[in-house]
């Protein structure tokens, strides 16, 4: 998503996986989207019956597969984000799928 302002380039990137391995190797151990150039980020992760098993507003936060502590089962999980976009105060919303795998 790349807006022009005054005559230069106001770039604000969303990056989102498709899948991570949350099995404490340290590569891909949990699911963040990073949401540069966004204010007031908020991210929901849903298993497949639709409870909600993950929200955050901290861009640091990311969802190492658990709920409630305890680790869920492998599988595709919906997510939601939404964040105002810095550079012209849009609302951006998103939706998808994230595998877990194990």
């Amino acid at each position: 998503h790349t807006i022009m302002v005054s005559g230069c380039m106001v770039q604000s990137e969303l990056f989102i996986p498709n899948a991570f391995t949350p099995n404490q190797d340290g590569k891909n151990d949990s699911f963040r989207i990073t949401a540069d150039g966004f204010d007031f980020p908020l991210l929901m992760i849903y298993d497949r019956l639709g409870k909600k098993v993950f929200e955050t507003t901290d861009p640091a936060v990311s969802w190492d597969g658990t709920y409630n502590g305890l680790e869920v089962n492998a599988g595709v999980y919906a997510w939601y984000f939404e964040g105002t976009d810095r550079s012209g105060g849009e609302l951006v919303t998103r939706k998808g799928n994230v595998t877990l795998l194990k």
